[in-house]
């Protein structure tokens, strides 16, 4: 599995692999963990509430992911090298708005 990431971050594996494995499935592995982290620290915990915050700490894996994903995208045909990246820049763009938003916003609590 590690070679996966390896290969991924040097652009050598495919697409499909960087997509689907990296990107995606253990994108959302990670966001499960931080969230069952969340959940065991936080009393009473909300996703709701936390959502932003969580999105915002798995940012560098979004990142890390996206660059792999990226430079895998050269072995592909260029309609799914096009739609990979797009997908990609678009959840880039969007962790730095929930890096903003967590973090800029006033923070209410339910009583």
């Amino acid at each position: 599995m590690v070679s996966l990431f390896v290969r991924g971050w040097k652009g050598q594996a495919s697409l499909a692999a960087a997509f689907w494995l990296v990107y995606v499935l253990f994108g959302i592995i990670i966001a499960l963990i931080i969230t069952l982290i969340f959940s065991l620290v936080v009393p009473d915990f909300n996703y709701q509430l936390y959502q932003d915050k969580i999105m915002a700490i798995q940012f560098p894996y979004t990142l890390f992911s996206a660059i792999c994903v990226w430079r895998c995208a050269k072995n592909s045909t260029f309609i799914w090298r096009l739609l990979a990246r797009i997908i990609v820049v678009l959840g880039v763009l969007g962790g730095i708005f929930n890096i903003i938003h967590a973090f800029t916003r006033p923070h209410v609590t339910l009583r």
